[in-house]
């Protein structure tokens, strides 16, 4: 896709070199010269397939795939082993906090405040405005941002955490070097 028109220029239903290559035929050298930057999901595939036609192209991770990549490689793990740990140690509080942590530590701040703000303002009619597939849907629960906090607390490597995930959500917001 053309980040600045929004015009898609290559569909294709592969993630191989090979693929890519197809693209580059497609659109050509002297277009690919013009290509300053390849935004892109994890896939170095991608990245060193275009490189080979344009050696200055940089590469721009998206947002999402960052955060998924935190999320996946080190909120989960930090959290299943400090889990380990709890259970160790035989701490019940502890335990009962980290237990079906995963949606408070791999959310936002504002997607926690959010659901708070939902729990707190819900009356029972709004179960009938909430239907899905038939089923009314339960109020929701509160104290997501009170949890998060107590998490934090409980544990040195998930406050660490949570200030990588600020740290990257104002990298992305950043337009300019200087900070």
């Amino acid at each position: 896709m053309n980040m600045e028109t929004g015009e898609v220029l290559w569909a294709a239903h592969s993630k191989t070199k090979e693929a890519i290559r197809d693209f580059a035929r497609y659109v050509g050298q002297e277009w690919l010269n013009g290509v300053e930057a390849l935004a892109c999901d994890m896939n170095a595939d991608f990245y060193e397939a275009l490189k080979e036609y344009n050696p200055n192209i940089k590469q721009i991770y998206d947002h999402l795939y960052m955060v998924k990549n935190l999320n996946d490689k080190v909120i989960t793990p930090t959290r299943i082993e400090i889990q380990k740990e709890m259970e160790e140690k035989a701490d019940e509080k502890g335990l009962k906090l980290i237990k079906s942590s995963k949606y408070i530590l791999t959310s936002s701040k504002e997607r926690l405040k959010e659901r708070d703000e939902i729990a707190k303002n819900w009356k029972d009619d709004d179960a009938k405005e909430h239907l899905f597939n038939g089923v009314q849907k339960k109020q929701p629960k509160g104290g997501r941002e009170e949890r998060y906090q107590e998490l934090l607390y409980l544990n040195d490597d998930l406050f660490v955490i949570d200030m990588l995930k600020d740290y990257l959500d104002e990298a992305y917001k950043c337009h300019s070097k200087a900070l």
